[in-house]
């Protein structure tokens, strides 16, 4: 999957990596320690706790914590993206790590995948397209409504 080249890379280029390295690694640090503590996550939807409308991200939180405690399915049923996402920021970190501990690029087969844009079009819309069935989903049960009603928002509007 990795295979190490020969260009080095320079002092910035490092610094860089690192702290793409801890950006890429914090949701898998965190969900670590929110799975196997006493503390919940203190991470909230700004959106669903506004609207009472879950934003296309609601439940990625979950999901990864599921994910983390070894809960397959039941990081499916939270987010459907949440395992493929899980995945790729490990393979992604280890890719960073390599490249930080050896100083030098790392090749790798998925930059062809990831950098062709009909590849992207594909994520967003398939993306998209879910976030959609999950709004209908909550409209053909009545939560749709009623959560938008009963939020902050819907109060304000429903006076």
């Amino acid at each position: 999957m990795f295979q190490q080249t020969n260009i080095k890379l320079s002092n910035s280029e490092i610094k860089i990596r690192f702290f793409q390295f801890l950006l890429l690694t914090s949701p898998l640090i965190g969900s670590y320690f929110f799975s196997y503590s006493i503390y919940k996550s203190p991470f909230s939807c700004p959106i669903l706790a506004f609207t009472g409308i879950p934003c296309p991200s609601c439940g990625l939180t979950r999901s990864f914590l599921s994910l983390t405690r070894g809960n397959l399915w039941e990081s499916f049923s939270y987010h459907l993206f949440g395992p493929i996402i899980y995945s790729s920021l490990i393979v992604f970190s280890l890719h960073l790590l390599l490249e930080i501990f050896y100083k030098k690029k790392v090749k790798n087969k998925y930059n062809t995948f990831i950098n062709d844009t009909k590849i992207k079009y594909l994520i967003l819309v398939s993306f998209i397209i879910y976030y959609v069935f999950k709004l209908l989903y909550l409209q053909i049960n009545g939560d749709l409504l009623n959560n938008f009603q009963h939020s902050p928002l819907g109060e304000i509007l429903y006076r």
